[in-house]
């Protein structure tokens, strides 16, 4: 139906919604709504309504209803009139499959990730193309976060539109486009036997074997070298050409060991480019290195790295304190706390079955999109942790990570180092524990910087005009495609939208706001950070077990097991600039214990609690909506743990629209 005028405008719905939990509906109008009721197969039903103002409405679903998509009627006084809500409605954030983004090989999988997913006509999903034909597919697995399925072994190269059989009960979807493409790369076009390079008994180094059989896969477009089982003793980093596969008997059969590199030519072990594959080996280096990387000046495609085990560290043998320090300090200074075992920078990554142990940060991905990252073992060195920065379109499931050095930190997602945005996570059934240094954050999401605050001059379909000039503040202009702007005080407080460019003081959104604003309106535009699905995790031994720390877009924590962490965080606050945590659904989560904080205080015999926190820290008396649209429900909550919300006493209005529902937690 069409919006009439004066009815209420819908921007977020606090899915997914079981019998007999509440739901948040935030957007514009709703103060006259008289009455709500679900649309039922028996009929009409009367629905709770628990609080309502102009921006926010909370209801509570019957206890009698199966979960799938509810239409809800949000009627006005005169109980005719009435705008249709869906609640539980699909809303798939990504595509992704085993050739990255929308894209995948006859015989791969897709994956769909986001909200609501399971109540889609999963069984009667297909493929169909330009002219007409459509490919059934068929459904490998499902929940409300995520669906999986496997492609038809003969489907024909070409694009595509993902679609499903419709159910009545529940809005229409638009298809969804999806790429079939040829797997980049024959590897066995061309296969070398490592040993036919390697003939002189006397020598036990490898090197030039290696980088003889690499020269001539190189010269000829690529292929396969095989290690057959032995160990192989290096001297050198090894550059693999594109196009190229290395190949071993397993990681328990075949063993590359380095002495030593030349790090004038390369910090890495091995460094990889285009369409590469490392499989069935183990590595091992005794100093300060990258065991795996890629070029730092632009971005690679296709890198798959699958049962691999690396064991590298620069602290083995008999060190004195003395060097210890030293070997420290060198670190410090060269890597600037970045020693990286895997360091990538690449679209279409897939790591999976891996075992990985490095002197420092156990990966660090950067600029990457359409990572898989599945069933590996991460651990996190002397000050070190994991990092996603600038990244998106991310699978990142059934992973342990584990920090194993008493210095050792968590890590997470991020858009530091002036990235306009990390999008698009599904992070789930993954176990860490044991971060014991640093921040001890399990899992954070991170990054400081802003480009603007403050009013808007005026406003006309996708286009502001600030109130003030942007170089005039000395803020960062360009590039800011991706960015988010957060309508946060003000006329159409609330919305948001993303930013396709700025210039001085002009900003093009990627769509017209509902509500139109003027120069009452408020408005922060910063780095976006959005559709992060973390899903039943298991995650102890941490100051933080899950922190949102900054702008937080559309995010989802559920299922959630934490131990002895200090619990779950969502903080919206001046970080370089203002960041706003929106929308987003804290639920069935389960926080056992206490925890220590970030560091011992002998003063202090109580642990730190481990609570769900949600917090506004504004600068001085600033006045805007830091955190908006925030459900806690349905938590178990032990050992006198409990839920925080925590405002700034300076400012009078700092946060909204947040619902923690008392009967659930």
């Amino acid at each position: 139906m069409s919006h009439a005028i004066g009815a209420p405008l819908i921007w977020w719905v606090s899915d997914y919604t079981l019998a007999n939990e509440s739901a948040l509906i935030v957007g514009d109008d709703f103060g006259s709504i008289a009455k709500v009721k679900l649309e039922s197969e028996t009929g009409l039903k009367d629905i709770e309504i628990i609080q309502q103002n102009n921006q926010q409405l909370s209801v509570r679903l019957p206890a009698t209803i199966s979960y799938h998509s509810h239409a809800l009627r949000l009627y006005q006084p005169d109980l005719k009139t009435f705008e249709r809500v869906w609640l539980n409605a699909p809303k798939i954030d990504w595509l992704q499959g085993d050739m990255g983004v929308k894209t995948s090989t006859g015989q791969g999988w897709l994956q769909l990730s986001g909200k609501n997913v399971d109540t889609l006509n999963l069984q009667d999903a297909f493929l169909i193309n330009k002219t007409g034909k459509s490919y059934s597919l068929s459904l490998k697995e499902s929940d409300p976060w995520h669906a999986v399925f496997n492609l038809p072994k003969q489907i024909p190269v070409g694009s595509y539109q993902l679609k499903f059989g419709q159910k009545v009960t529940q809005p229409t979807i638009p298809p969804l486009e999806v790429f079939i493409v040829n797997q980049p790369t024959d590897f066995q076009q061309r296969v070398l036997n490592i040993k036919d390079f390697h003939q002189s008994e006397d020598s036990i180094d490898h090197t030039i074997a290696f980088k003889t059989a690499l020269a001539d896969l190189a010269t000829h477009g690529g292929g396969t070298l095989y290690l057959p089982a032995g160990h192989y003793r290096l001297s050198n980093s090894l550059f693999i050409p594109k196009n190229t596969q290395i190949l071993g008997d397993g990681n328990l059969a075949t063993h590359l060991i380095w002495s030593k590199i030349d790090k004038q030519e390369s910090i890495a072990l091995i460094n990889l480019e285009d369409n590469t594959r490392l499989q069935g080996f183990s590595m091992y280096h005794d100093d300060a290195a990258f065991g795996i990387n890629s070029p730092s000046d632009r971005v690679i495609n296709n890198v798959h790295i699958e049962d691999i085990v690396i064991r590298m560290s620069a602290y083995r043998g008999h060190p004195t304190s003395e060097m210890l320090t030293k070997i420290y300090d060198q670190i410090l200074k060269r890597f600037s706390n970045k020693l990286d075992t895997i360091r990538l920078q690449a679209n279409n990554i897939t790591l999976k079955n891996n075992d990985i142990y490095g002197t420092g940060r156990s990966f660090a991905f950067i600029d990457s999109h359409g990572i898989n990252i599945q069933n590996n073992k991460f651990y996190n060195g002397r000050r070190g942790w994991y990092s996603f920065s600038g990244c998106s379109e991310i699978i990142f499931r059934n992973n342990t990570i584990t920090g194993a050095d008493l210095m050792a930190s968590g890590g997470g997602i991020n858009t530091l180092g002036n990235k306009v945005s990390s999008r698009n996570l599904y992070f789930a059934n993954n176990t860490l524990g044991m971060f014991n240094g640093w921040d001890r954050e399990a899992f954070t999401s991170d990054g400081g910087g802003a480009s603007y605050f403050g009013h808007v001059q005026s406003h006309k379909e996708n286009q502001l005009l600030l109130a003030t000039n942007l170089r005039s503040k000395g803020l960062r202009l360009t590039p800011y495609e991706g960015a988010v702007l957060f309508v946060v005080d003000g006329k159409g407080v609330g919305q948001y939208a993303k930013v396709i460019s700025m210039s001085e003081n002009l900003v093009h959104l990627d769509r017209k706001l509902d509500v139109a604003l003027d120069n009452s309106s408020k408005i922060i535009i910063c780095p976006l950070q959005e559709n992060y699905i973390i899903v039943n995790n298991t995650i102890s031994d941490a100051a933080i077990g899950i922190q949102l720390y900054g702008t937080g877009l559309n995010h989802v924590v559920y299922g959630n097991t934490s131990i002895r962490t200090g619990g779950i965080n969502l903080l919206g606050l001046w970080y370089g600039g203002y960041q706003s945590a929106w929308y987003t659904l804290v639920a069935h989560n389960a926080l056992y214990g206490s925890a220590n904080t970030r560091k011992f205080n002998p003063t202090r015999t109580d642990l730190h609690t481990s609570n769900i926190t949600v917090e506004a820290r504004p600068r001085s008396t600033d006045e805007l909506n830091l955190v908006y649209g925030i459900v806690i429900r349905n938590n178990q909550l032990y050992q006198n743990n409990g839920v925080s919300i925590i405002g700034s006493q300076n400012a009078r209005k700092n946060m909204d629209a947040i619902f923690v529902d008392p009967l659930d937690n």
